[in-house]
């Protein structure tokens, strides 16, 4: 499986790992991003929890957070009132790691009400949890920060 930690997955056009995804849990490395994904825009921060091993640190804009729940940390009514609708995955790239450890770059897309579409990278430090990959540590890595980063800045 991780056999190919340099190769970079393509994640468009990817209807069965997004099906396979949806319980919002992540048996690979690569499966991850897009269970993050499938729970961020369900607005579902019970589902987003599964797939953290708490406590777990976020860093956003340059401040580090422990969180025991993503919830500490995401306000949907609030990226949702600043022209929030969904995020995308553009690519997800397995960066190094062994099979209880892993590091993934993932690039994403947020689409705004107003069209306008604000990529980023982010960063996750993966450990295997049973047969699961939860997060450890996440980072967003997109140079100037995020527009929404006033939506998310721990409550």
């Amino acid at each position: 499986m991780l056999a190919s930690l340099s190769r970079t997955a393509s994640m468009r056009g990817c209807g069965l790992r997004l099906a396979r995804a949806a319980s919002f849990a992540a048996k690979s490395p690569e499966e991850w991003p897009v269970a993050w994904v499938g729970a961020l825009n369900s607005c579902d921060i019970a589902a987003m929890d599964a797939l953290c091993q708490p406590p777990f640190t976020f860093v956003v804009a340059g401040k580090k957070m422990e969180l025991d729940s993503m919830g500490s940390l995401l306000n949907f009514d609030k990226m949702k009132e600043m022209g929030w609708r969904k995020t995308t995955i553009q690519d997800v790239a397995v960066m190094h790691g062994d099979e209880s450890q892993v590091h993934v770059s993932a690039i994403l897309e947020r689409h705004m009400a107003d069209g306008a579409i604000e990529e980023t990278c982010s960063v996750f430090f993966l450990t295997k949890v049973d047969e699961y990959y939860r997060l450890m540590v996440g980072g967003n890595a997109t140079a100037g920060g995020s527009t929404l980063v006033s939506a998310i800045s721990g409550k």
